[in-house]
């Protein structure tokens, strides 16, 4: 399974209208999956148990570290063989310069398996004194053969607001779709400085998001799972709710969930469009959790490197298997992984 096997990937494209369809090889999965992309969207070939691993808060800050990190990331990969990897922000840390950023992008490229990311409140934190701004990151996404980042709309706040559907061969049927958005870094409230949010031009993006989505599949309802950074507020609600007694699903919570402090409505038209199966971000290093509140699940996934702070117990990954069933989610630990991923721990 581990040998070189045929896999499509994409080219830029020059004009909207114009889908382009690409073979390459892939050296950790075992199937054909075409890829096809249109102004901010990607459409990935699904397959039952398809396997989406979250990579959370690597938050490197040498070349060095980053070799470092990903000697054990690379044996979570083996391990999970995933067919898509999010990164979910604070991927560098944040005085990390521009070869240490490139050396992340190089080490992601390696394992020729599609891979999709956030921007977290430190990738770009420095970026007056070292040059790395999002704009030059999101250059590098975009041009990486596995990356499937994309800037999204240029009239809404953020940078790497897009949707990649789970299709079938013939592009006919959206099984899954992911959106990925950018919850921004922070911002000055009346009481000082804290974490951003989604803004309501965002909300309103990902609303007609979901609706094209929708539209692009006759009409039938399609699950979302939503990816970014800083938790909603209604993670620290649901946390509160569990850790006083009300079982709303499984959490090892240590810290505050690191939300803001204004609620700007995103988790409301989650709930209004119906269709969204949970909210999945990093953030907080020693939480790991899924909690649902309100028929969705909010999950914080674990930490997936020893640089910043962390607990030893709550280092690996999260990974996501898909099927027609719905979804689960289950944990590898960095400390022992091939024995981890085995037991269910949501």
């Amino acid at each position: 399974m581990l040998a070189s096997f045929e896999m499509i990937r994409k080219y830029t494209v020059l004009i909207v209208s114009v889908l382009v369809i690409v073979v390459s090889s892939c050296l950790f999965c075992g199937c054909e999956k075409a890829i096809v992309r249109d102004e901010n969207s990607f459409y990935l070939v699904y397959t039952d148990d398809f396997k989406i691993m979250q990579l959370a808060d690597i938050q490197v800050d040498s070349v060095a570290a980053c070799d470092d990190a990903f000697e054990e990331i690379d044996k979570m990969v083996q391990i999970v063989r995933p067919d898509l990897i999010i990164l979910t922000g604070d991927n560098v840390d944040a005085y990390a310069e521009q070869n240490t950023f490139e050396t992340l992008v190089k080490h992601m490229e390696k394992y020729a398996v599609y891979w999709a990311p956030v921007f977290g409140n430190h990738d770009d934190e420095q970026y007056e004194s070292l040059g790395l701004t999002k704009n030059y990151m999101a250059c590098a996404f975009e041009n990486a053969k596995y990356c499937l980042f994309n800037r999204g709309p240029t009239d809404i706040n953020g940078v790497g607001n897009y949707v990649i559907n789970l299709v079938n061969e013939k592009s006919t049927e959206i099984f899954y779709s992911l959106v990925l958005m950018d919850s921004n870094t922070y911002r000055n409230y009346e009481t000082g400085l804290g974490w951003d949010y989604i803004y309501p031009g965002q909300i309103d993006w990902f609303e007609r998001a979901v609706n094209n989505v929708t539209l692009q599949n006759h009409g039938v309802f399609v699950p979302t799972l939503t990816f970014f950074h800083i938790p909603l507020m209604e993670f620290e609600i649901a946390k509160n709710i569990h850790l006083n007694g009300g079982n709303l699903g499984w959490g090892e919570l240590r810290e505050k969930m690191g939300a803001p402090m204004e609620n700007t409505g995103m988790f409301a038209k989650m709930k209004e469009l119906n269709n969204c199966l949970g909210v999945i971000c990093g953030h907080a290093h020693i939480n790991n959790c899924d909690l649902i509140y309100e028929n969705i699940h909010l999950i914080c996934g674990l930490k997936s490197s020893r640089y910043s702070y962390y607990n030893e117990d709550m280092l690996g990954c999260t990974v996501y298997s898909l099927n027609d069933g719905g979804f689960q989610a289950r944990n590898v630990e960095l400390s022992n992984p091939v024995a981890s991923f085995s037991t269910s721990r949501f």
